[in-house]
């Protein structure tokens, strides 16, 4: 897919003062994995929630098919966040019908065929799951929606290893050409086998970017020695 589904330019966050990103640039096509890669607090996930359309960037531009993030461009953007949103009362099922009475994109069957991957029926309650069986919902209900943009933000964090394998292998599975998949984490070296391109945040900067293959070969080391170096600051 030629035409980028996103483009930022120069986009620019600030809470008072505090510089959550800063002159941030990057243009994302489809049939990519983008790993958006720092410590916590470099601005990964401000700019995944400048995407979805729940905070406005201070200055800057951000496009997604064109149009500014908005009530046109969330229909087409599918955002896993960190924070909690599914209510502990709910059965896996009514979380299901939440989700596709919210989103007309939402294909039911493809979450039914996903939740035993995670040990999960629609019968369970949210409360009694597990942290990795949540994130495996949380993950599931992403997927199952037909969205061109997919936001996962920091999908491996409190997972185990067979979890972490599950995620990635649906991460790889739910690529398409007319897809772009986000994904922040810390966690680099699970990551560098689904991820087709790097960017590298340093307090709202992006101080490296670029294809992974290219960068692992120029190098010749690993994205997660290269992670290292980025922030022991050998890499400028």
């Amino acid at each position: 897919m030629n035409t980028p589904i996103l483009t930022a330019k120069n986009l620019t966050k600030h809470y008072g003062t505090k510089h959550a990103l800063e002159n941030f640039n990057i243009t994302a096509r489809g049939d990519r994995v983008i790993g958006l890669l720092g410590p916590n607090g470099s601005g990964k996930t401000t700019f995944l929630k400048i995407t979805a359309g729940l905070v406005k960037a201070t200055s800057g531009e951000i496009l997604l098919y064109g149009l500014p993030p908005g009530p046109r461009t969330k229909a087409r953007v599918s955002f896993m966040s960190t924070e909690e949103y599914l209510y502990a009362a709910m059965r896996v099922k009514g979380v299901m019908n939440y989700f596709a009475d919210m989103f007309p994109d939402f294909e039911r069957k493809k979450c039914l065929l996903y939740l035993p991957r995670f040990n999960l029926t629609p019968e369970m309650k949210v409360r009694d799951l597990s942290t990795g069986m949540r994130a495996g919902l949380k993950l599931v209900l992403a997927f199952s929606r037909g969205a061109g943009a997919v936001l996962l933000d920091e999908p491996l964090n409190g997972i185990d290893v067979v979890l972490r394998d599950l995620v990635l292998e649906m991460i790889r599975t739910e690529r398409r050409e007319d897809r772009v998949i986000f994904v922040t984490s810390h966690l680099v070296d699970d990551l560098e086998s689904v991820v087709d391109e790097a960017v590298f945040i340093d307090r709202g900067i992006a101080v490296l970017s670029g294809s992974v293959s290219e960068m692992t070969a120029e190098r010749g080391c690993s994205l997660e020695d290269i992670y290292r170096e980025v922030y022991r600051g050998k890499i400028n």
